[in-house]
């Protein structure tokens, strides 16, 4: 079985956001996960909106614990936006995309 050349994981967490987050990433093997606090008034299910935590695996050897980046509140649209960004991002760096690809192009235009 061949292994997806990215994949995302998404967490609701209740309490810890940022500790779980890191724990489970490892845990699961993902190359990313988006967290998000679910106990928040104004960013649970059927929200507009959403507040997330993205944590990436690390980035080097000198750095051992996942890196965290907190994402603004905004728009689901956006969020998912910003993820197809960072796919996009962490794929170039194993190999180069064909940017003339339509489907790349496209992703690139949202």
């Amino acid at each position: 079985n061949k292994r997806p050349a990215f994949v995302a994981g998404f967490a609701a967490e209740t309490d810890n956001v940022s500790e779980n987050a890191q724990q489970k990433l490892l845990r699961k093997g993902c190359d990313a996960l988006l967290a998000n606090h679910i106990t928040d008034a104004d960013t649970v299910f059927g929200a507009d909106e959403n507040k997330i935590l993205y944590v990436s695996a690390a980035k080097n050897a000198a750095q051992t614990a996942p890196h965290c980046e907190p994402w603004d509140k905004q728009s689901k649209h956006g969020v998912a936006d910003m993820l197809v960004r960072k796919i996009i991002q962490q794929l170039e760096k194993a190999a180069p995309l064909n940017h003339t690809s339509p489907i790349t192009t496209k992703l690139e235009a949202i």
